[in-house]
């Protein structure tokens, strides 16, 4: 994928990388602003604990 991004002649804005990141992606069309950031807060404070 990085590679892909880096040689692609019209990149991506972003790509998404990591389960984590598919599941919060996904999530984030059907659950409102403030129940995800709470979701992604609880996901990041379980890396930096």
């Amino acid at each position: 994928m990085v590679a892909r991004a880096v040689t692609d002649r019209r990149p991506r804005t972003r790509y998404t990388i990591g389960r984590d990141a598919a599941v919060m992606t996904r999530l984030s069309r059907v659950l409102p602003d403030r129940p995800l950031d709470h979701l992604l807060a609880a996901d990041l404070r379980s890396h930096y604990a």
